[in-house]
């Protein structure tokens, strides 16, 4: 090959490369801070764990992904920079309580908890007969105050996650997963606080953590 046809290779090899740079996944950046709800106080080091949301209805809730993730600083300031664009709910881990490593907690999915008998502080329950790896898997315990509401155990419950024996409960507070040392806010039933990342833009978000 002459000395012109190999610049023109490299050439066209740069192309490709810069090409497929162009075309990877679109990302997006979130920019937040984490304080308690009830001191204000900011939560500090605290690991912000990603959890995508399925793009469409599924048996389980979602997936916690290893990255990118990100530490709250001082003040309770974080930024999660090239977030792949969707739907993911924001969940945390403090030192002293997060047993999980992010390659440990990478996959882990995010399931419906299923009805058993516990006390008041562990409601949340996980069957034994779910797959290995689930969030629930060894219970949950409730890490600040929380709004119960009985309902009739023949009605599908309004909460997708927190259930117990002889009943099914709205729950609203905070639970910190026994298997992995994640914890998670649960507003009206649900996982929260979900952020919407978008191709190229930063979605900004205040957070307030029940019971710190």
């Amino acid at each position: 090959m002459n000395h012109k046809g190999l610049v023109l290779q490299i050439a066209c090899s740069v192309i490709c490369l810069l090409l497929l740079a162009s075309c990877g996944s679109p990302r997006g950046d979130i920019d937040g801070n984490i304080v308690g709800a009830g001191t204000e106080e900011p939560l500090q080091r605290a690991n912000i764990i990603l959890c995508l949301l399925p793009e469409d209805e599924s048996n389980f809730l979602c997936t916690l992904q290893a990255a990118p993730t990100a530490v709250s600083d001082s003040s309770g300031t974080f930024t999660i920079s090239n977030v792949p664009v969707g739907n993911y709910v924001l969940m945390y881990g403090i030192p002293g309580e997060l047993v999980f490593s992010a390659d440990e907690w990478e996959g882990v999915r995010v399931t419906k908890a299923e009805p058993c008998m516990r006390n008041m502080h562990n409601a949340v329950c996980q069957s034994s007969e779910d797959p290995e790896g689930v969030f629930w898997k060894e219970g949950g315990t409730l890490i600040g105050d929380a709004i119960f509401k009985l309902g009739s155990p023949d009605e599908e419950p309004e909460s997708t996650v927190v259930s117990t024996g002889g009943g099914a409960y709205t729950f609203q507070g905070a639970v910190r997963s026994d298997h992995t040392g994640i914890s998670i806010m649960i507003v009206k039933g649900e996982l929260a606080p979900v952020v919407h990342v978008k191709a190229g833009e930063t979605t900004d978000i205040e957070w307030q953590v029940t019971g710190r």
